[in-house]
């Protein structure tokens, strides 16, 4: 199966240093096949539960400061590795985002079909919302990823240019790109 992590991707064994916030892995739809608007809300929920039987992971990173549980609204568990924890400091929605210092702290997911894109070929979105604090020198940096022990899966990764790039691990072809990011902001 493919074990989901944020903030830290096996390729190059880099951490990303910065919050996320609003994570959403969806399959079987293209959710954003033009300009992506940011939305003025989290993204809803029904009954404590995901609102569509495409959402995968749904994490809202809500919670106090310094906690170090996640809540995926789908039902599956992300264990915080290292100083992984919510910091309600800087956020986009809610109470809080999830906070990586960039020293061997990300989520992890157990193995699960849901993150298995194939080859790419399929339908699916992932979109979440990012504030990187550190430049990436000379390294990709791990932002969300879903691999086998085989190293067979997929990764959202940022390089120096600041523009996160989806990847089929097998590959090294870029599947998509999104805006470059300005670092603090």
């Amino acid at each position: 199966g493919f074990g989901g992590r944020i903030g830290y991707q096996s390729i190059t064994g880099v951490y990303y240093d910065g919050w996320i916030d609003e994570l959403r892995i969806s399959k079987g739809i293209a959710r954003w096949t033009e300009n992506f608007n940011v939305p003025p809300n989290e993204y809803p929920v029904t009954y404590n539960t995901v609102d569509d039987a495409y959402t995968k992971a749904l994490l809202h990173f809500n919670g106090d400061d310094g906690e170090t549980s996640f809540i995926d609204q789908s039902g599956k568990v992300w264990t915080a590795v290292g100083s992984a924890q919510l910091d309600t400091a800087i956020k986009k929605f809610g109470t809080a985002a999830g906070l990586f210092d960039g020293t061997e702290d990300y989520l992890s997911a157990s193995d699960h079909a849901d993150f298995d894109f194939g080859n790419g070929s399929g339908d699916f979105t992932i979109d979440f919302w990012c504030y990187p604090t550190v430049t990436p020198t000379g390294v990709w940096v791990g932002l969300i990823a879903a691999d086998t022990n085989a190293g067979q899966g997929w990764q959202v990764a940022m390089y120096d240019d600041l523009a996160p790039r989806l990847t089929n691990d097998n590959s090294n072809t870029w599947l998509a790109s999104g805006p470059v990011m300005t670092i603090n902001t």
